[in-house]
């Protein structure tokens, strides 16, 4: 098996499969349940991050597969999962986004408040997509200060509250770290690495 990502709650555990599937133990790991079985064409998708927000609520995401965006919710403490399709860009333009980083690292989680990076493709633009329930609905920002930058797109993301944030980019240029007060809408070069 290809493991993505963990997250854990109290005894409960939570792995994202590069097959598309997401296992569960509710044992510390002594004994493991198939959740979610896997989506999209056999042998394409995976999941790039699974993570609880509370001990009930989960969120996972997955990479674009037959041009839809994958993210999954659950609320029963990762037994259950539910496609969430509310807010997630529907439009041909963006049915090509892929999510930019798998480990979970493309996920950032601060009380309610969810953010997930995407990017589309070579050359293409950096989006966040942002829940503020829980990943119960979403909305997408396109950052223009990374979008300015050729070929640049998100690599890690990091939220301290709802409010400040932090995100490496890197493309062609120096990889940059940038950083958001005001909930990922506007985000500014704070150090070039």
């Amino acid at each position: 098996m290809r493991f993505s990502n963990v997250d854990a709650w109290g005894d409960t555990l939570l792995v994202g499969l590069f097959t598309g599937q997401i296992m569960r133990s509710s044992n510390n790991g002594a004994s493991w349940d198939t959740v979610m079985k896997e989506y999209g064409t056999p042998g394409a998708a995976f999941i790039d991050g699974v993570r609880f927000i509370t001990k009930d609520t989960a969120v996972a995401y997955g990479d674009l597969v037959d041009s839809t965006m994958h993210v999954v919710q659950s609320v029963d403490g990762g037994i259950t999962w539910n496609r969430i399709t509310t807010g997630l860009p529907q439009t041909a333009a963006f049915k090509t986004y892929i999510f930019a980083t798998a480990e979970g690292s493309g996920m950032a989680v601060s009380g309610s408040t969810i953010w997930l990076n995407l990017h589309y493709g070579t050359g293409g633009a950096t989006g966040i997509l942002k829940s503020t329930d829980r990943g119960t609905t979403w909305q997408l920002i396109i950052p223009a200060a990374i979008n300015a930058e050729s070929n640049y797109r998100m690599g890690s993301i990091a939220f301290k509250n709802d409010s400040i944030g932090y995100a490496i980019a890197y493309g062609v240029n120096p990889r940059r770290l940038y950083k958001t007060t005001d909930g990922g809408a506007t985000w500014s070069s704070a150090l070039n690495l």
